[in-house]
């Protein structure tokens, strides 16, 4: 030491106090050296070697006292490499002993310096690959070790090299269970720091982290942590290769509508949407079916726990006995898409989370129910009425549904469904991109059966025609198709009758006459009007007098925040909110 730094700054050292993670100098020890030195024989040139009282208590790993490095962090070391790798061998040498409190003690000791060190020099984590099975495996070991050794890794996991490392390892499994009752926050953070590598979802997915982090959204008292649970579940369904697994994981033991919040609106969103009670079209839930799930995720998270702590290696068996949303809804209900249809039925301008999600799996349920079954309080009618209630609702929709190619379907049904297809098709009508559609179909042959078959479809058929013909869109080729398969005689024959209230017969007539304005064609149509021995009795007077608006509650734009996080709490509360 002399030296190096010179006999003038050894006199200082020597006669100052330290405490440092190198030295620790005080008066005990120059007492203690005066007394050696004296006591040593004359004919001896070296003191014997001299262990000071001041250090018994104090564990030494490469050149460091561990304790005083743990309280002083910040002080430089002066190889940190080496020292993390003394650190290293050192823990694996003390896991091979009996572990008592005192090698408990010297383990916490050494994990904690490591943690500090790859901290506060950047680069030395990667003397940890290779070493993080020897880390993990600490997990189990008392809650001190347990801590230090998730800290170790949480410090370690900024380099995306030890990620890789640990997630060759497959070693979540001894992680995980520290989230089970009592919860570690510092578990939590660990896991975070580590998610953002897709193979870890995967082990994480397939090792039950779902179950323990919807345990604690669901069953934890503290808000803090729930909301770390909610922020981990987000950010594991955001992975693009494993994140649609986890959504429907999770929407396996809670309504989808929990993970929908959790994605779309935060920690804060999904807490107000679980604990609220609901009474919607795309969530009822109350106390009893609050309870019974976090009852069964308690039971879920015991049980696996217990297998897991015996074999770190054990892999979740998720539940897939479950109907996904069919499993939420009320008794009776019809559920497309997350939404509750008979409720939707009730409220058809309710905001939707995902409007046109459900528009594109309603259209395919319709048309396909309806080919099975079409009578009444069926599934087919109930999504035909839905579906049409959707389009009314919200006209932007009408865009979207042509472009799903479904449109040949729709028109097909209509003579065999005219009173669920023409409703449809009348909400379709006014959208020129659906008129297109439609004009590659032999869509009027499909509605002068319904008109002929179906007379309550008369109406809203006519609401169809007009605005079919009144469109921007060359209609040329259905107005010729309308004149080969007789639909102008057809509802020239239904004005004769007489057998429609007068708005009904407005209608007819409003359609006939958008037929007649209607291209190189209209003359035909016009000279057919002509011969009709009625049609002179209908075609001078006022018929929009007697013609309602449709019932359109348009929805220009989507809406800023989703329904079910917007709506109020079906229950009103029971106790006025805290005071400030």
């Amino acid at each position: 030491m002399c030296a190096v730094v010179g006999v003038a700054q050894l006199l200082k050292t020597l006669t100052s106090n330290w405490r440092t993670p190198y030295l620790v100098w005080d008066n005990s020890t120059r007492a203690e050296l005066r007394e050696a030195l004296r006591a040593r024989p004359p004919d001896d040139a070296l003191a014997p070697p001299l262990r000071y009282s001041a250090h018994r208590r104090l564990l030494a790993v490469g050149g460091l006292y561990l304790a005083i490095y743990d309280e002083m962090p910040d002080y430089p070391v002066e190889n940190p490499q080496q020292f993390a790798l003394d650190l290293l061998k050192f823990i694996q040498e003390q896991t091979q002993l009996e572990i008592t409190d005192e090698i408990a003690e010297h383990i916490t000791l050494a994990l904690n310096a490591l943690a500090n060190c790859i901290i506060k020099n950047p680069g030395v984590e990667i003397q940890c690959i290779g070493r993080f099975g020897l880390i993990f495996g600490l997990m189990a070991a008392g809650e001190r070790v347990s801590r230090a050794a998730v800290r170790v890794v949480a410090a370690a996991a900024r380099s995306r090299a030890c990620v890789d490392d640990v997630a060759a390892g497959a070693l979540l499994g001894h992680l995980l269970p520290l989230l089970a009752p009592p919860p570690r926050d510092d578990a939590l953070r660990a896991l975070a720091a580590l998610l953002p590598a897709t193979p870890l979802v995967r082990e994480a997915l397939s090792k039950g982290a779902v179950i323990y982090l919807l345990d604690l959204f669901c069953n934890c008292n503290i808000p803090e942590i729930r909301e770390m649970a909610v922020e981990l579940l987000a950010r594991m369904m955001a992975d693009k290769l494993h994140g649609p697994k986890v959504r429907l994981t999770i929407s396996r033991y809670v309504p989808g509508v929990f993970a929908e919040a959790m994605r779309e609106a935060g920690a804060a969103g999904a807490l107000h949407a679980f604990d609220a009670s609901h009474d919607h079209p795309e969530l009822v839930w109350g106390d009893e079916l609050r309870a019974r799930v976090r009852a069964r995720l308690a039971q879920l998270r015991d049980r696996h726990y217990t297998n897991q702590i015996g074999d770190p290696s054990t892999v979740f068996e998720y539940d897939t006995s479950e109907q996904g949303e069919e499993a939420w809804a009320p008794p009776g209900e019809v559920v497309v898409g997350g939404v509750y249809l008979k409720l939707f039925l009730q409220n058809p301008t309710w905001s939707l989370r995902s409007p046109k999600r459900f528009l594109q799996e309603l259209v395919s349920e319709t048309l396909s129910s309806l080919s099975k079954d079409s009578s009444e309080g069926s599934r087919g009618d109930t999504c035909a009425r839905a579906l049409a209630a959707l389009l009314r609702a919200r006209p932007a929709l009408c865009e979207a549904c042509a472009q799903l190619g479904e449109l040949p379907r729709l028109a097909r049904l209509l003579p065999a469904c005219p009173r669920h297809a023409v409703p449809v098709l009348a909400a379709l009508a006014h959208t020129q991109a659906c008129v297109v559609a439609l004009s590659q179909t032999d869509v009027m042959v499909g509605l002068k059966t319904a008109v002929k078959t179906c007379q309550e479809t008369v109406g809203a058929a006519c609401d169809a025609l007009t605005a079919i013909f009144n469109s921007t869109v060359n209609t040329d080729k259905l107005v010729l198709q309308a004149l080969e398969c007789e639909l102008v005689g057809e509802l020239l024959g239904v004005l004769e009758a007489r057998a429609l209230e007068g708005g009904a017969a407005a209608r007819v007539v409003g359609a006939l006459k958008a037929m007649s304005r209607a291209g190189p064609h209209a003359e035909r149509v016009r000279a057919q009007l002509a011969r009709s021995p009625v049609w002179d009795q209908y075609a001078a007077q006022r018929h929009d007098l007697f013609i309602s608006a449709p019932a359109h509650h348009s929805l220009a734009a989507a809406p800023q925040s989703a329904g079910y996080l917007s709506a109020p709490p079906s229950v009103p509360p029971t106790q006025p909110p805290p005071l400030d």
